[in-house]
């Protein structure tokens, strides 16, 4: 997403948004969340010199501890002092990244891409057509992860608590089960694409110019 803002697209959300059966997607431009491996990739957007110190510091961190046991003390430790000290937590407007960052309220979707983390590099920064069912499959289990099974945990104890009151639980399921239409109608209306891309904190600025290209080669 960063790169491509670098190259004029207009911001949709970070992460979340909501489409329709229709094949439209309607913003939700809330702050990004930038990580360590975006400020390392990006250092225009670090605050100063401390700051990118301690993106490649806590990147070091923990390309040294990600290889150790789980039980290993001096991962405990390193990991600890990384996540407590040593990262930053970011979060920024969209107006921020750059001066030219745009936004509309609707959009026609004519295509979506996953991107999936590879070290292979000779599958990285292909362009892969995507199966409906798997991009279904897929959708459906990134909006699980990302809501509906937290928003089933607090329901259920929700409904643990106040056996006598309307059931959040099964309000859950309907819900579930609109939202599976609209995901169906919307694949359908939509061209799916895999793009398997390196690790986020080795994307030198070639790296980022290919996904450019590939994905400009769409239109």
């Amino acid at each position: 997403m960063l790169t491509l803002l670098e190259q004029g697209a207009e911001y949709l959300s970070d992460d979340r948004l909501f489409v329709d059966l229709n094949g439209y997607c309607y913003t939700f431009p809330t702050p990004l969340r930038l990580f360590q491996y975006n400020l390392r990739a990006f250092p225009g957007l670090s605050k100063g010199k401390a700051s990118s110190i301690r993106s490649e510091l806590s990147y070091r961190m923990s390309n040294t501890t990600k290889d150790m046991s789980k039980d290993n003390f001096l991962r405990s430790l390193l990991d600890f002092t990384n996540n407590s000290f040593v990262k930053q937590k970011i979060t920024l407007p969209p107006s921020e990244l750059h001066s030219e960052v745009s936004h509309s309220e609707k959009y026609k979707v004519d295509y979506a891409m996953y991107l999936e983390t590879t070290r292979n590099q000779h599958k990285a920064l292909t362009l892969n057509s995507y199966p409906s069912k798997h991009a279904s499959q897929t959708l459906v289990s990134i909006s699980n992860h990302e809501w509906n099974l937290p928003i089933e945990r607090i329901y259920s104890a929700y409904d643990l608590l106040f056996p006598e009151r309307r059931s959040k639980t099964q309000m859950l399921r309907k819900l579930r089960k609109r939202e599976q239409t609209i995901f169906e109608n919307f694949i359908d209306s939509t061209d799916f694409h895999l793009i398997p891309v390196p690790e986020e904190a080795q994307w030198p600025d070639d790296t980022k110019r290919s996904l450019y290209r590939l994905i400009s080669n769409l239109n």
